[in-house]
């Protein structure tokens, strides 16, 4: 049995996502179909294409009124880009940040809630010992919020860990939290 191609992945059941792979490979950017229903999300489908099209393809795919995002396939991370809403998936643990209807949801159990208004920035970070790295809002009241993070003990477990690696290991935080900026009309700061 081959895999589904994207065109069949998208004819299947359920709420899709495509989403585009933050570090090409082989000088293919990589597209990537996801059910994004409760729990972990699920890649139905992908296809290669050449990095020089990624931004001809997204057109053409907007047009058709599909949702895209993107992903860190290393880190098993997934996040939604444009459109009315902003999601960020993490593995196993499901949906871990959701906004809509102008509300951030975030931290444990999506509990936290964040009125758009209230953000003055979305900020992406790495702790001064690159352990812990994410994504942080800077609230109008001066307050930080962590929205997403992730803990990655390589950083001091791995001898010649160097600001390559973070950089490597932490290209999510920038392309999702910039993404969630844009959603919430804020600005976004890079601080790794």
């Amino acid at each position: 049995m081959t895999d589904p191609t994207v065109e069949e992945a998208l004819a299947t059941a359920g709420d899709k996502l495509l989403a585009w792979n933050v570090e090409p490979w082989e000088d293919q950017a990589i597209l990537g179909v996801y059910n994004v229903g409760p729990g972990e999300p699920e890649r139905l489908a992908w296809e290669g294409h050449p990095e020089a099209q990624r931004k001809s393809v997204s057109e053409r795919l907007r047009a058709r009124g599909l949702p895209l995002g993107g992903y860190d396939g290393e880190r098993d991370i997934l996040w939604s880009e444009g459109g009315d809403g902003f999601s960020l998936w993490h593995g196993e643990e499901g949906r871990v940040v959701h906004g809509s209807s102008g509300v951030l949801r975030c931290g444990p159990g999506m509990k936290r809630e964040l009125a758009v208004g209230d953000i003055a920035k979305i900020v992406s970070y790495a702790a001064e010992d690159s352990v812990e790295r994410g994504i942080q809002a800077e609230l109008n009241d001066g307050a930080t919020v962590d929205v997403a993070y992730e803990m990655n003990i390589t950083a001091q477990s791995m001898i010649g860990y160097s600001r390559n690696d973070l950089l490597f290991d932490s290209s999510w935080a920038v392309h999702a939290g910039a993404a969630l900026a844009a959603w919430a009309g804020c600005p976004f700061e890079d601080r790794i």
